[in-house]
């Protein structure tokens, strides 16, 4: 990434934040890219570019090039070297919980399928419940989920319980009645349906809103509700493996649709195994770890990687989803070591 002119001179967008490391055990961080300064309302919302104030001024924010010295954790959260850079930012639990694994001699790749939940606003939303205001069923599933480790593994029935807790939560607070001006026309088009549609803003908010909102009535009512109907049966089968695909062939579709409603997986949206799903309006998972790998720079043939499916994107090829199983399971996989070309010392 250290380009002969300084640090990614010639790259322009999109910015990136770099974590790199060469093999005498020096460790650099770095903002890759050319952000132009510009007011901060910018940033925020659109604005009337015409007018003087809100035009670019030909200048950059200063680029982060700095050494490391100890433990560095990159988790998409915000950092002192990334903070003039955005306002959209991971939140810092889960760079906590990687530094806290680390400190404690995790091993790295154990470290990328971490499946444990924080305990954030959403979980102490149960702690805050009247288990005297609730039927038996519904103490009893409290219960279960107050002494649950929040470990969202696969074959976790309390995870599963929790998780169905939280959908109901989601669905009810859609229908409250202040809630209601939701239901009205935004006056977007379609395409900008994933960050308008009520269902799945609420669902993906819910820290959010029981941060700021009392919501022990509907939480209870939702702990009833789970509690009263069929068992939610185990994590893993309500997080299902959902890929996305673009449809450019008719084999690659048939191919990526069979592999639905058959990869069961662990991990959450707020676990370090960031396998995401939107509560409220479905469990399977739609987005995830694009990779993992764990270098050793004083030995590449010891270093370990795994993707999601498999190194060719075509159907019927031995490596379109050969490494799937290995995916789901968060096992590694050797990396090829081939001879190094050029000047690649990092």
């Amino acid at each position: 990434m250290r380009g002969r002119d300084g640090p990614s001179s010639h790259w322009v967008e999109p910015v990136n934040s770099v974590l790199t490391a060469d093999t005498e055990g020096g460790v650099r961080r770095l903002v890759a890219g050319l952000v132009p300064v510009r007011d901060e309302r910018c940033r925020r919302e659109p604005v009337p570019a015409w007018e003087p104030a809100y035009r670019w001024r030909g200048d950059y924010v200063p680029p982060v090039d700095e050494p490391v010295d100890g433990v560095a954790v990159c988790a998409n959260d915000r950092r002192d070297d990334v903070a003039a850079h955005g306002v959209d930012f991971a939140p810092p639990h889960r760079a906590r919980r990687i530094r806290a694994l680390l400190a404690d001699g995790a091993e790295a790749s154990t470290v990328h399928t971490d499946d444990r939940l924080p305990a954030g606003p959403l979980y102490r939303l149960l702690d805050r419940l009247d288990p005297g205001r609730l039927d038996e069923p519904a103490r009893a599933l409290l219960r279960r989920l107050r002494r649950w480790d929040r470990a969202m593994a696969g074959g976790s029935a309390e995870a599963g319980a929790y998780a169905a807790w939280r959908a109901a939560l989601a669905r009810r607070l859609r229908v409250h009645p202040r809630l209601r001006a939701l239901d009205e026309p935004c006056g977007f088009d379609e395409l900008f349906a994933p960050w308008t549609d009520p269902a799945a803003r609420i669902g993906l908010a819910l820290d959010h809103l029981a941060a700021g909102f009392d919501l022990a009535e509907p939480a209870a009512e939702a702990l009833a509700e789970v509690a009263a109907g069929p068992p939610p049966g185990e994590w893993g089968s309500r997080h299902l493996l959902h890929p996305v695909h673009l449809g450019v062939a008719p084999a690659v579709t048939d191919a990526v649709t069979a592999m639905r409603e058959r990869v069961a997986l662990a991990g959450d949206t707020d676990c370090v195994l960031a396998t995401s799903s939107v509560p409220g309006v479905s469990d399977a998972c739609w987005r995830g770890p694009v990779a993992r790998y764990v270098w050793d720079l004083t030995d590449r043939a010891a270093s370990r990687w795994i993707v999601p499916f498999g190194a060719s994107g075509r159907p019927g090829d031995p490596h379109f989803a050969d490494q799937l199983t290995h995916w789901a399971a968060g096992t590694l996989i050797p990396v090829p070591a081939g001879p190094l070309t050029g000047d690649e010392t990092t």
